[in-house]
């Protein structure tokens, strides 16, 4: 992982950046939760295309919290939320002090000021809901009239999670109510808190439950009171942990609300360390016992309960080229944010990969992408032995089963999406997915008309949609890789469906063309939902 760059004056930012050509996002980002990470990953795409230096703007502390004089507003600290931007790929980030004069601030000005520091700046790539400035006036339409003409103002789309839409408002509320499943579906990853173990009463350990007690970051949101099931970290080694957020009523007296951990099969030494606590669900509410007696029943059927529950599921994906891959954000989403170690497995030819059997008693779970699905098919017991492709793999009494999640995917779309009533249907390539998709379409008596490199004629798209009438539609389907980029032709009577997904360059093309866009994250969650069935997991 990069090492990454934090600025934090417009002196630094002129010295690193005012000769060179630079791409510009904004945002608090507190939490970087899904709708931050998509907004992010399209960034550094967009800066990678066009060989600009990606540079993230933030402010600290949050302005709501300075403007409102809020304590306890952050969802993370600066410490973790940085740790996370840098997770994703950001190598340089100017954290702006926000202060009176930064909040009396116009738009305007600031971004005058900005280009002041950096002329050469060459685009923006701004949130839907881009706003800046005092009253946020200033908008990212306000940014197209006014600077055009020296620079590209890019709007992402908006991120769905499912049906609900990521925010770090939502998130707030959600952890005030302990509904920590929500947190982490938003999160696509634990919700954490991380401080120093400090003494405390030693309460815990006089009753048989030794705990750490954990110091709290005055800035940090505290969630609902009462019994959560975690997991903490300590020299690479992971550990199922009680976690109890409240007034100990039962024990003190005080008001003072406090974090403390019970780590289950532990035994050290933690004072002065940092650990960072991770949440995994609610146990129950704080309250109050009559007695120690009740208070160590209580304890030791938490700590039955969670020691019956699993807490990380291993994954990993065979592939080539892969580090693109959002499977990791998309498992997490749809097991509500439950930890998983996902693995890339990124191998160059077939005689890299290691026997399926050693790879699924390591991973558990394994899934396939290009170009080894054909390889898995030949070394498995497929579930339809009629598709000479497999994509998602498990051990089962000693023997490698497989299934193609691609095929039933594909399938369900090609419904929902409605091909069957386009005039002309297209698929570009030739590869696993093309041949799953000309399956479907032969046994749904759906006409097609096949283009690829493989038969030479990919590049002459144009010319077959001249034949596509103009009071009609016809239905391009992508199944080429991610290195193919549709060119750009004088049509709009099209839909375009890519079966990749997160491609700035086509969101952007299609936008442009006013042509219909349909992203292959949708495909991608519906290959997921089947695989965690396929693997007997319980989606959310």
């Amino acid at each position: 992982m990069n090492k990454m760059n934090i600025y934090k004056s417009w002196k630094d930012i002129k010295d690193q950046f005012g000769e060179k050509q630079v791409a510009v996002t904004f945002g608090n980002f507190d939490g970087v939760h899904a709708g931050h990470r998509y907004l992010l990953d399209n960034f550094l795409n967009y800066a990678t295309k066009r060989k600009l230096i990606p540079l993230v703007i933030t402010f600290s502390p949050h302005p709501y919290a300075f403007i409102t004089n809020k304590k306890r507003h952050n969802i993370f600290t600066d410490e973790q939320n940085h740790m996370a931007l840098k997770q994703i790929g950001v190598d340089n980030l100017f954290v702006i002090d926000f202060n009176e004069k930064v909040q009396k601030k116009k738009g305007e000005h600031f971004i005058q000021e900005l280009l002041q520091h950096i002329p050469s700046i060459k685009g923006f790539f701004l949130g839907h809901d881009f706003s800046l400035g005092a009253q946020k006036e200033f908008t990212s339409l306000d940014l197209k009239k006014q600077f055009s003409d020296r620079l590209e103002v890019v709007t992402c789309d908006v991120f769905q999670n499912g049906k609900d839409k990521p925010s770090s408002s939502k998130i707030r509320q959600a952890l005030l109510k302990g509904d920590i499943s929500t947190v982490n579906s938003f999160l696509e990853r634990p919700y954490s808190i991380v401080g120093e173990v400090i003494h405390g009463n030693k309460i815990g350990s006089s009753i048989g439950f030794p705990t750490a007690n954990i110091s709290l970051n005055s800035e940090i949101i505290i969630p609902k009171t009462g019994v959560y099931f975690g997991r903490v970290k300590n020299k690479e080694k992971t550990y199922r942990a009680a976690i109890n957020i409240g007034k100990r009523p039962s024990v003190t007296t005080d008001s003072e609300v406090t974090i403390e951990t019970h780590i289950i099969d532990f035994e050290g030494d933690l004072y002065g360390k940092t650990l960072e606590l991770e949440f995994i669900s609610f146990i129950r509410d704080e309250r109050k016992f009559d007695s120690t007696d009740e208070l160590t029943s209580a304890i030791e059927k938490d700590i039955s309960v969670i020691k019956k529950k699993e807490f990380e599921l291993s994954f990993a994906l065979i592939g080539k080229h892969i580090k693109h891959s959002k499977s990791p954000s998309i498992y997490s989403k749809l097991l509500s944010g439950f930890p998983i170690n996902y693995t890339l497995l990124d191998y160059d030819s077939e005689d890299q990969i290691s026997p399926l059997k050693d790879l699924l008693l390591r991973y558990k779970r394994v899934s396939v992408t290009a170009p080894y699905k054909q390889f898995c098919f030949e070394n498995s017991i497929p579930s339809n032995p009629n598709i000479s492709s497999v994509n998602t793999l498990k051990l089962e009494r000693d023997n490698v089963l497989s299934t193609n999640t691609d095929y039933i995917a594909l399938e369900n779309l090609i419904d929902k999406y409605e091909v069957k009533k386009y005039s002309k249907i297209f698929v570009l390539g030739s590869g696993a997915m093309a041949q799953a998709l000309q399956s479907i379409l032969k046994r749904k008596n759906i006409d097609f008309i096949q283009l690829s490199r493989r038969d030479k004629n990919l590049n002459e798209i144009e010319k077959y949609l001249d034949m596509t009438k103009k009071y009609t539609q016809a239905f391009v389907i992508n199944c080429c890789s991610r290195e193919y980029i549709f060119p750009k032709v004088n049509k709009s009577n099209f839909v375009f469906w890519d079966l990749n997904y997160s491609m700035p360059e086509h969101v952007q093309l299609f936008h442009g063309l006013g042509v219909r866009y349909i992203d292959g994250l949708e495909l991608l969650e519906l290959q997921a939902k089947n695989a965690l069935s396929f693997w007997n997991l319980k989606t959310s």
